[in-house]
């Protein structure tokens, strides 16, 4: 049924505010049941329009007068004073509420408060954090208060509401976790592990448990991956490198971990691949590639020195992070992929292991894995095939192998073209190991001697072909001059 009014002026302010919330209830209330359109009141004439009408009612609608209208809906015999003085007459009750205060309001000027079971106006109903509503001023009588961490009202009757430490910017406030459970140490919650770490409190592996710093058990390490790593930068620089490397060595692992992190940034921790009472894994502050550094920080520390002297053994590697401000990883490996067959060379005792095992070269990027010769992260290329740092001068040969690695990346430029970068192939790198003029050579010729080296020349062949699919010219080592280069007379090892 479709009703129009007719002559709607003949309305005071009130039976036109009834009307509005009459048929507004009507809707409502039969839109569940109705099965064609909802049913549509309107008030029609030529200069008001309530609701949606659409000119001229049709032979569909029931055309009334106001008295009809009044004779047929208006049934009711009540007084309603409303909050602000209204009075008003013969309404359906179901456009009239009571209050939480006892007062009376019109239903559409207000709002239904859930958690209070009561009504009250619109701008004194809040939502909080859960969905639920409740009046102002309410909040302690329903267990409600505000949360610094959500910025919202939170119900802390709930179960997965907690009052507790959730960062470092903050004093204990309320913080909902929809996973598992809050940490509790000392009588106090923290919603995770690192809100635990910003207020000064330490995991102890082996233990399973938190502590002060004042009641932590010392171990010699720390645990796997506890502590930040650091940089020595602001800005990223064109280049950066970590190094990552592991010991076994019963008086080195007696050095105190936290001492030597408070002092150098530098971090010592266990490693599951280590001896547990003799093993670590020392890892380096991210530095500048071309900046001295590396070098500078051990020289001024005897402990750096004696943890990068210790000794090694067949379980121990020394992994190489590289980055670049220019390049994301992927990229970054693309241009330094033409070297892999100078690492595969230089330790090939590790090209098949279960933690280090060499691939073909497109292998590594649609299939990451971390136990590769090279894992490619989202922040860094991790060279993981170098065997054990053994020592200083080796860490420092190795960082410098990298420089010249990354040098070799050059930007080529092209008139009318956008520049672009290009690393150098294996054919350009096969060139430079056999060029006693170049600087890869000598800095090779450093820890091989050169027979030693046209050894690493014919395996860096083979290495091209079997991972990198190039086939490059076959050595021909009686035409190889010897060097004047003085032989290395203390092999350090690559």
């Amino acid at each position: 049924m479709k009703i129009a009014i007719f002559n709607s002026e003949n309305f005071n302010s009130i039976e036109k505010r009834m009307f509005q919330n009459y048929i507004d209830f009507i809707n409502r209330k039969t839109s569940k049941e109705w099965s064609g359109d909802s049913n549509c009141y309107y008030i029609y004439d030529d200069e008001v329009m309530f609701s949606d009408c659409v000119g001229e009612p049709s032979e569909e609608y029931q055309v009334m007068t106001i008295h009809e209208w009044n004779e047929k809906f208006m049934q009711f015999e009540n007084e309603f004073v409303l909050h602000d003085g209204e009075i008003v007459r013969n309404i359906d009750p179901e456009l009239i509420v009571e209050m939480y205060n006892g007062e009376y309001a019109w239903k559409s000027d207000c709002r239904f408060a859930t958690l209070n079971n009561e009504y009250a106006p619109i701008d004194e109903v809040y939502r909080t954090r859960h969905g639920n509503t409740y009046i102002e001023s309410t909040e302690c009588e329903l267990y409600i208060a505000y949360s610094e961490y959500h910025c919202e009202m939170v119900e802390t009757d709930r179960d997965d509401v907690f009052y507790g430490y959730v960062d470092g910017n903050r004093d204990e406030t309320y913080f909902q976790i929809t996973w598992g459970s809050p940490f509790q140490i000392y009588d106090n919650l923290y919603m995770d592990g690192e809100a635990a770490r910003y207020h000064g409190l330490l995991y102890h592996e082996g233990n399973d448990e938190w502590y002060t710093e004042e009641d932590y058990p010392r171990d010699n390490n720390a645990s796997y991956h506890d502590l930040r790593r650091r940089k020595r930068f602001d800005e990223a620089p064109k280049f950066s490198i970590g190094f990552e490397i592991e010991k076994e060595d019963d008086d080195a692992v007696e050095i105190d971990y936290q001492d030597l992190y408070d002092r150098t940034d530098w971090i010592k921790e266990k490693d599951g691949s280590l001896c547990d009472s003799s093993g670590y894994e020392l890892v380096t502050p991210a530095f500048d590639l071309y900046s001295s550094d590396l070098e500078d920080e051990i020289a001024k520390d005897s402990d750096l020195q004696t943890l990068i002297n210790a000794d090694t053994s067949s379980s121990c590697g020394g992994h190489i992070n590289v980055a670049s401000n220019l390049f994301d990883t992927e990229t970054l490996f693309e241009h330094l992929s033409g070297w892999l067959p100078l690492f595969y060379s230089m330790y090939e005792h590790r090209i098949e292991t279960n933690y280090s095992k060499a691939k073909k070269k497109h292998s590594y990027k649609y299939s990451s894995d971390k136990y590769s010769a090279v894992y490619i992260k989202s922040s860094v290329l991790e060279f993981r095939i170098p065997s054990a740092v053994k020592n200083v001068t080796n860490l420092l040969w190795r960082r410098d192998l990298l420089r010249i690695m990354c040098s070799s990346i050059k930007e080529v430029k092209i008139k009318g073209f956008e520049s672009y970068y290009k690393g150098s192939s294996e054919i350009e790198i096969l060139q430079m190991m056999m060029n006693p003029k170049s600087k890869l050579y000598k800095h090779l010729r450093l820890v091989y001697s050169q027979e030693k080296l046209i050894d690493k020349v014919e395996l860096f062949i083979k290495y091209s072909q079997s991972f990198n699919d190039k086939q490059l010219p076959k050595l021909i080592r009686s035409q190889v001059k010897v060097d004047t280069i003085e032989n290395a007379s203390n092999q350090l090892g690559a």
